[in-house]
This record gives structure tokens, sequence and C-alpha cells, in this order.
């Protein structure tokens, strides 16, 4: 123990400790004072004031949005306005303080209006104005179109603003997001109307989680989004409930490539689903999937390969039979997006704009969806949801309105998840377009726009038209069908890993495994891609082939088959008369395992040409997964894939990568080397489905012999 001398030095050297650390303290304080007050003072002197002024035509302020940012990109933020990410919006006068410097300013009122942009000096002690017109494009709502977000996270406090900023017509907000409400009172009134008819709504709410996002408009009470996981309860558990509460709710996939999706269709039964989504933004798209299936970045590479992935996926869903409408939505308020970025355009025609209306018209499919372009598309004088029977050899007249800011080089009509036609497109805002289009088979078809813009994946796309067969029955794609039956196995292992308890586990795949029956269903269902009918006689088989040999460039080697095709009275000689095209042979014996052999030791190709093959699949295990093909590069050490190279199992109308379980096949093998020289290379293949390893992988080597110049050997 301390004396109580040395107790009283140590309480008075603790106290002048304390006096030193206060006089200090004191000092930093009274020094962070006065610099606040000098800072503030040069800052008034320092600031500038910079006032937007936006009318329309007709000399009026016209509500808008605004980007505006300084010379290093940074996005200014005025005091009292609605400001989100990059850029806020105003009733048409706006005012920012600004310290002196250079900045770019751009202005928009959603597609409907002409862009402006523009840079400004802001001066110490002076006050800038910006006086600008906006003009219209085009008006859609003079053609019964009325436009929506079905994404919109903001508040709606300022809903009223930020719609009219947008030229939007209808959005309901998102008021609930995976949060607990188990004590939820019903709201007595949801659809409120303002300005010119525009209407927003309250109560809308989202699930998403583990298998991805469903969005639920029309009820009154929110749901009680208590779960125990991310997969636990499943999300099926709040459709049911909310179809309890309103039979009629609109339930929308908040985008198509989500990991339940296949689930969804087969059992939720959902209104529609968002091929505008908010992985594409204003100022680029998202690289990835999230946490979604992720596509396949060979196939669907760079700024555009995610929304290319999603219609290919939305393409499936049609080719299944699934009558199923595009819808739109921003995200505003999560992610960097505008409210009214992605949205679609509903043809009400005589109705009058209601919510209920509204959601009418997109369930019957007579709309569009744009984040950009304004496209209109009547196909023998009908909007997009029509029926249009198939008659062979009918031709479907198109007219076509287009209105945009960004070049769109060409557009495309899309028939079964291919591209029928391309029609040229001028330089002009605004064009209309009159062309006719040969439908060659049943089935759908729509028209898209994918503008020339490189930052992001910018474009429009009409709802589909449906091409009923003679019979009036709907087509029904096998190889669609397939395609979601193995992103279900693959599901259902993922559930299996992701819940570890038992009974939490059952329940949730108990929905995945009513979805993996409804997909086998329509597989034997199906009666569409011949190609995947392991029914098909040898006489069917050689027919369609002849249509894939058609397509190998037009060779004196493929027109020789050809010919042979056509001669062939018996199975053999149809085999003998493929011979010369086919480059590999796979077999798969009856306990799965995958063999790969090279019928030709070297193949002569040209530097970054695609060259086509054939390769003979003979299959004794009667699987129907897919065959995979890729190319791995021997010089390398250890050797890895060979990124020179691209080799891949082409999808067609007429061939597909799935086996059909026929016991004798053909797939097209496209092989495109990106450098000259001659190389070995290691083809591997398999016959896995999904992350299951249905087959065992086997490889055989080849040498490419690539000429830079000239015709291929």
């Amino acid at each position: 123990m301390r004396s109580a001398s040395n107790s009283g030095d140590f309480v008075r050297q603790t106290l002048r400790i304390v006096r030193t650390a206060v006089v200090k303290s004191l000092s930093i304080v009274l020094a962070s004072v006065i610099c606040f007050f000098a800072a503030a003072v040069c800052s008034a002197q320092d600031t500038t004031s910079l006032r937007f002024h936006v009318t329309d035509a007709d000399g009026k302020l016209v509500p808008c949005r605004i980007h505006l940012r300084d010379s290093a990109g940074v996005a200014q933020k005025p005091a009292d306005l609605p400001f989100w990410k990059d850029h806020f919006v105003c009733s048409g006068e706006a005012s920012i303080n600004l310290v002196p410097g250079e900045y770019s300013w751009e202005i928009e009122r959603g597609p409907e209006f002409c862009r402006l942009s523009g840079t400004v000096t802001a001066q110490s002690g002076k006050t800038i104005k910006v006086t600008q017109t906006l003009t219209r494009l085009t008006s859609l709502r003079d053609e019964g179109l009325y436009s929506g977000d079905l994404h919109v996270h903001r508040a709606v406090s300022d809903i009223k603003l930020l719609m009219s900023a947008e030229d939007l017509d209808f959005a309901p907000v998102i008021g609930w997001w995976n949060q607990p409400a188990a004590d939820a009172t019903p709201l007595s009134k949801t659809e409120f109307s303002f300005e010119d008819g525009r209407i927003y709504c309250t109560g809308a709410g989202e699930d998403e989680r583990e298998g991805g996002a469903l969005l639920y408009f029309g009820l009154k009470k929110a749901l009680d989004l208590t779960v125990r996981s991310r997969e636990f309860p499943s999300p099926m558990n709040f459709v049911t409930q909310a179809r309890q509460q309103n039979p009629n709710v609109w339930i929308d996939i908040e985008k198509p490539f989500w990991w339940d999706v296949p689930t969804w269709l087969a059992v939720a039964k959902p209104d529609s689903i968002a091929i505008a989504h908010n992985h594409m933004h204003r100022s680029g798209v998202l690289g990835n999937e999230a946490w979604g299936r992720p596509r396949d970045a060979d196939q669907y590479p760079g700024v555009l390969g995610n929304g290319l992935w999603t219609q290919q996926i939305y393409y499936h869903i049609l080719n299944s039979g699934i009558r199923l409408p595009p819808s739109a939505g921003s995200a505003s308020g999560v992610l960097p997006n505008p409210v009214g970025y992605n949205r679609v355009y509903v043809q009400l025609g005589d109705a009058a704009f209601t919510r209920n209306n509204w959601f009418n018209a997109l369930k019957a499919g007579r709309c569009f969806v744009t984040n950009g372009p304004l496209l209109r598309v009547k196909a023998n004088g009908t909007w997009p949801g029509a029926d249009i029977p198939y008659k062979a050899g009918s031709k479907v007249d198109l007219e076509i309105a287009l209105d945009s800011n960004d070049r769109v080089s060409q557009l495309e009509v899309i028939h079964n998840g291919n591209i029928i036609k391309r029609v040229a497109c001028s330089e002009k805002q605004h064009q209309t377009i009159n062309t006719t289009v040969m439908l060659p088979e049943s089935g759908w078809f729509l028209v898209r726009a994918i503008t020339d813009v490189e930052h992001t994946f910018r474009f429009a796309s009409t709802a589909p038209w449906y091409v009923p067969r003679t019979d009036g029955g709907q087509r029904i794609s096998r190889r669609s069908a397939q395609f979601f039956l193995a992103w279900i196995d693959e599901r259902i292992e993922r559930v299996k890993q992701n819940v570890a308890d038992a009974t939490e586990r059952d329940l949730v795949l108990r929905w995945h495994y009513e979805a993996r029956e409804f997909w086998r269903k329509r597989q034997r269902n199906a009666n569409a891609d011949l190609s995947v009918s392991r029914n098909e006689t040898w006489q069917q088989s050689r027919d369609r082939l002849i249509n894939v040999v058609r397509r190998f460039g037009g060779d004196e080697t493929s027109g020789a088959v050809i010919r042979d095709l056509k001669a062939a009275k018996k199975q053999k000689d149809f085999v003998h008369a493929l011979e010369p095209l086919v480059a590999l042979r796979v077999s798969v014996n009856p306990e799965s395992r995958v063999k790969v052999d090279a019928r030709r030791t070297k193949l002569a190709l040209r530097q970054r040409r695609p060259q086509r093959f054939l390769v003979e699949v003979e299959n004794m295990a009667g699987i129907t997964a897919p065959l995979n093909l890729s190319g791995i590069d021997v010089a390398m050490s250890p050797p890895g894939p060979a990124k020179w190279c691209t080799i891949e199992i082409i999808d067609s109308p007429f061939t597909s990568r799935f086996l059909t379980g026929a016991e004798r096949e053909y797939k097209v093998l496209q092989v495109t080397p990106h450098i000259a020289g001659l190389r070995e290379i290691r083809i591997a293949g398999d016959a896995g489905q999904g992350t299951q390893d249905l087959g065992f992988r086997a490889t055989t080597d080849v040498l490419l012999d690539v000429e830079s110049k000239g015709i291929s050997k």
C-alpha cells in the first residue's frame, strides 16, 4: 500500500495531468471553432449560385431530372431537392451553391423528351443561370400507351415530383421489403391520382432472398416476411399467403436469372417477368448475375452479356409454351437508376387509365419494355399479345414506329428465340418502317432494338405475338423444357447444401420437386425441336440434318454431303453420307461413362473464321443431359483453357447441345481459332447436367492448322 504522503503526491500529480489535458483540449476546440468560422467566411466569399430554369416548348416550367458534376466527375447535391446517387429532380427551377470551377450538366425527362447537355463555369460571387427548353421527341399517351416502373424504392413523399420529372404515368412504390410485419395495419387506400391523371400506389412489397426476388402489387396489408434463413421458409409460403389475402394480387418476377425462376414458373404462376431490370443502369451494367444463376461469360460476354442472357432465359420461357408478359423495373432508391429508367409501356386503347386497366393491358401482353428506344410495332394490324394463326408460307406485315435519343443500327425480329430478320435503321430520331417477315413455323415472335451505346445495355423489346399451330395447340420446345429441368436439378442440390435442418429442407424442397414434375411433363409433352426427339426416325433425322449442313458454308464437301443425304435410302447410307463432316465421335456407355475420339487428327482452319463440323454421338445410356465440349491448350504448363480458340456445341432450331436419349444422333461443333499457326488442342467433353456429374470427362487431342489468309484446306 502507498503511504499517506505518497498518496497525496499521487493525487496532486494526477490533478496537474488532468489540468494540462483540459487546457490542451480547450485550446484545440477553440482553434477548431476559429478555423470553422474562418472557413465559413472564406466559403461564403468563394461560392457562387447556379440556377436552372427549364421550360417546355410553350415556355412553361417543366419538371425534369438534372445531372450536375464538377470537373472531377463528382455529382453535386442541392440542399432541398430529392437527390439519388448522381442526379436530382426539380419542378423546372433549381438553385445550388457551388465553389468556383468547371461543371457539366445534363437535363432529361424520360425517353419521350430530347436530352440536353452542356458545361458552365462558376465564378466567385456571381450568380450563373442555365436556361433551357425541353422538347418532346414524341407523345406516347397520344397513341394510347402509358408507362410504368414496377420497382421503385423511393420515398412516397417525393413520388409525385419524381414521376413528373420522368414523365412517368404509373408507379407502385415498394413499402415493405424483407421485413417482419406480424402486426401490419391494413391500408384503407392504396391508389392515388395527380397531375394529368398520373397514378402511384402504396403498399407494394418485395420478398428477396436466396432464390431471388418476387414483387407483390395489390395487397392492402404487408406480408409478414419473418424468416429463419435465406432459404426457409420457401418464397412459395408467401405466394400462398398473398393469394389468400387477394386472389388477384399481381406477382412479378424481378429478373429472370434468379435461382427459383423455374420453380416460380411452374407453381407460383407469376403475372409478369422483368426483362428490363435493375442490373441495367443509365451509367453502366452490373457485370454479373449477383447470387442468381450465372451466365456463360464466353457465350454472353461484355456489356451486352447480362442483357442477352436475360432475354435468352425469357425466350426459353416462351418456347416452353408459357405465356408471360415482359415487365420492367429500375430499383431506384437501391441501385443507381432514376425512377422510370427501365419502364414498360402498355396499350390501353379506349380504356380509361386506372391501375386495374393498366395491369389488365399488361396481362394481355399489349406492351413493350425499354430503357431508351420507343419501339411501337403492329403485326397484321394487331398489338403484341395477339394470336396470329400459323399458315405454311404465310407472311406477317410489320408496321414499326421508332423514336430514340440513341442510335439504333437495326431492328431484329426474334422467332422462337432465333433472329429471323434484321431491318436496317436510319440516323433519324424518328422513323417509320414497314416490312414483311416469313414465319418458318408456329410458336411466337417479337421485335427488339439494341442501341449502339457502348457503356450499357440500352434496348427496347416488344412483348411476343403468339402463333398457334394449325390445330390450335401451342408449341412446346423439348430443348427449353430440358433447359429448365437441368436448372431445377441444380437448384435442388443447392438447397440440400444450404439447409442443414432436415425438416426445413424437406419443406423447401417440396416446391422444387413439384416444379421438377411440371418440367418433366413439359418435356414429355413437347412437340417442337425435332433435334431433341428420341423417337425421330432416320428419315426425319436425315431431312433435319440437310438443313443443318446447308448452314455449314456451302463448300464442295457440304454440297456433296447434301446430295448423298437426299439419295440415302436406308440408315446405313445416311450415316455414310455424313462421314466427311464428322470430326469427333462421342460414346456414352451404359454406365454413362463418356469417351471422346477424334475422327480427324488434324483440322485445317482459317483465322477468326468459325468453321463447323459434326459430332457423332452414340448414347447407350439413354441420358438427356447437355453435351459439353471445351478446348485445352496442351502447350501450357500445366495445361489450361485454350483462350486462342473457341470451341462450342451450337444450339439452333434444327439441333441442340442437349442429348435426346436416342442411340445415335449428331451435334454441331463450331471451332473458331483467333490466331494463325500450327497448334495442338485437347478437346475435353462431358455429358454432365448442371452440377451433377451424370457423365465422366474424356479428352482427345487434335492438331489445328490455322491459316491467316486464303481458304481453309
